[in-house]
């Protein structure tokens, strides 16, 4: 507030130093007498920019002083000390000034805050919906057309995997390349703050009107919107794309017991000899000879190299495995591994065998490549490990190829199983004990029956077999082996 002494002039009204008078529409430099103004009736407010001083009527008052007056109807300025008229627009960040009789005395006025009844002009010129959320609701009408197409087209799905799919997929995966650490992962365990955090701007903002309510709601509706455009562009048109065996060039058949028997005999004798180069000193278990995930990531890299010098369908770029914070944890769902399509990152459990992490590491780098069903994924990550050059990649490869093919045929022929069984090498029967005696620990709990039970519901409505497509690569192992 400032009194100061008042000064004695004849005039109410003096020429404004730009040559305007006083009822002229800019006000911002008038001088005018406070005794004589006052007398007259009138309220000055001095200008903090030019010294001067302005009717308290006009409409560019945001930063005056107001002379005291009793019983004034205006409002003073937090940021600055300037005052405002009650009816002026933007006046969230005011308070009214209540004078006493005794104005001059400094502290005697109560200072309540004041509601702003009136719509500015910069709140009719916002948007109702902001300008990312229309482009990504366009965005999203694009991505469903092109689903629908997917749908009905296997040649469409293909062609977009293999062109605008692979660069999302490809953008993705360097983006999220620049942590060491799992994006999605740390974006699952901020979901619940990210949450409340958007209700709690979502009710606030709804406060100043419904036009901020409507922008905040439309707002979180686009980032929904943009999920599903990842996934859509990413992950979608695998599903709904040629079949692997058919880009292979392989029989679509129903396999036999005999035919599953000689299949898993080949598996056996490659199981048999890559395990000779293989170190067990743990308890029977393998161990990687790998210093970290990253050294494992360039392994796979260079054997998918290989693999789409001979298919190109797979895409072709460098990228690396993350290792799962909640591993531990994660055994209980029996998941070993889990593609974030929304963030490009292949992840991994690490509580389990070595020889499982890397074969899983191979299995999600194919999701990471435009392999969406689980069965071609499993025969993708087995064709990488088989090409490589490196023994233990090798090795896990054809070892839980051999895991698929004896189950299968268990269930075909127990006594061919048992024939086949026989013939595996001393290494990998304890390999295959130990990981028995680990996973007896999570076989069987609730979480891993929702897990399951989501999973599968997951799968079937991408049009696959469920959780049974994992197993379905013995039909594409048995077609690759005999033909």
């Amino acid at each position: 507030m400032t009194t100061g002494k008042p000064a004695v002039c004849s005039a109410a009204v003096s020429r404004c130093r730009r040559g305007k008078d006083a009822d002229t529409s800019d006000f911002r430099h008038m001088q005018i007498c406070p005794t004589a103004a006052n007398a007259a009736g009138y309220f000055s407010l001095p200008c903090v920019k030019g010294g001067g001083t302005a009717y308290a009527v006009t409409e560019g008052l945001s930063h005056y002083y107001f002379q005291n007056n009793p019983g004034s109807p205006y409002q003073g300025c937090l940021r600055c000390g300037g005052t405002f008229k009650r009816q002026k627009p933007l006046l969230n960040h005011l308070v009214s000034r209540r004078f006493s009789k005794d104005h001059n005395k400094k502290g005697t006025g109560k200072i309540i805050k004041m509601k702003n009844t009136k719509k500015s002009k910069a709140d009719t010129k916002i948007r109702p919906v902001p300008m990312f959320s229309i482009i990504i609701f366009a965005l999203t009408a694009v991505c469903g057309a092109c689903h629908i197409m997917f749908y009905k087209s296997a040649a469409f799905a293909d062609a977009f995997n293999q062109s605008i799919g692979r660069a999302v997929r490809f953008a993705l995966s360097k983006i999220s390349g620049i942590f060491p650490f799992s994006v999605m992962e740390y974006l699952l365990f901020a979901s619940p703050v990210l949450i409340v955090c958007l209700c709690v701007i979502v009710a606030r903002t709804s406060r100043r009107g419904g036009r901020y309510a409507v922008r905040c709601v439309t707002g979180v509706l686009s980032l929904a919107a943009l999920v599903y455009c990842l996934f859509a562009a990413d992950f979608a048109p695998g599903y709904r794309g040629t079949s692997l065996a058919d880009k292979l060039s392989l029989t679509d058949r129903q396999v036999s017991a005999e035919e599953l028997y000689q299949t898993t005999l080949l598996v056996i004798d490659e199981v048999n000899s890559a395990a000779q180069k293989v170190d067990f000193p743990v308890k029977g278990s393998s161990t990687m000879p790998y210093d970290n995930y990253g050294e494992l990531s360039r392994e796979l890299c260079d054997a998918y190299g290989t693999v789409c010098d001979e298919y190109s369908f797979i895409d072709r770029y460098s990228s690396g495995v993350k290792p799962l914070v909640i591993s531990k944890y994660m055994t209980y769902t029996h998941i070993s591994g889990i593609y974030g399509f929304f963030t490009g990152d292949a992840n991994i459990n690490t509580n389990f065998p070595d020889y499982i992490c890397v074969y899983t590491a191979a299995h999600e780098m194919a999701h990471q490549r435009g392999i969406s069903r689980e069965d071609e994924a499993n025969f993708t990550a087995f064709l990488v490990c088989r090409a490589s050059s490196d023994p233990y990649i090798r090795y896990s490869g054809l070892l839980n190829m051999y895991e698929y093919l004896s189950d299968a045929l268990y269930k075909a022929s127990p006594e061919l199983y048992t024939d086949a069984a026989s013939r595996l090498c001393i290494q990998a029967k304890a390999e295959l004990r130990a990981y028995s005696l680990f996973f007896d620990k999570y076989r069987d709990n609730k979480a891993a029956d929702v897990s399951d039970s989501l999973n599968n519901s997951y799968l079937e409505s991408q049009g696959t077999a469920g959780t049974a497509s994992y197993g379905m690569v013995v039909d594409l192992a048995v077609a690759y082996y005999l033909d």
